[in-house]
Order: C-alpha cells, then structure tokens, then sequence
C-alpha cells in the first residue's frame, strides 16, 4: 500500500536525522500503527501503539 510505503519511508528518514529516542517518533510511529490498523494488521498495530507509548 502506497500511504504504508510512504510512511515507513518518512519514519526512517526522520528517526536518521532526529535519533530513535526523539519525541517526534511517537508520531511517526502512531501514524504507521493507524494505517496498520486500518489494514486489520492488528498485531503490528499494537506493537506499534505501544512503542509510541514510550515517548
């Protein structure tokens, strides 16, 4: 799916030039466990959800 692609693709362009332990990757994150979830990819959601948690 396009919108997957272009996410993942912004996550690790932003986790490169910010770090993995920026604030900003909760949003990222967020956003990819959002698609996920609408694609009824339930477990890579949560697993998603919950590391944005840790922001």
């Amino acid at each position: 799916m396009r919108a997957e692609s272009f996410h993942q693709h912004a996550l690790a362009i932003r986790e490169k030039v910010l770090g993995a332990e920026h604030a900003d990757m909760a949003q990222r994150l967020n956003n990819m466990a959002l698609i996920y979830n609408d694609l009824a990819q339930y477990a890579r959601a949560k697993s998603l959800f919950e590391r944005a948690l840790l922001y």
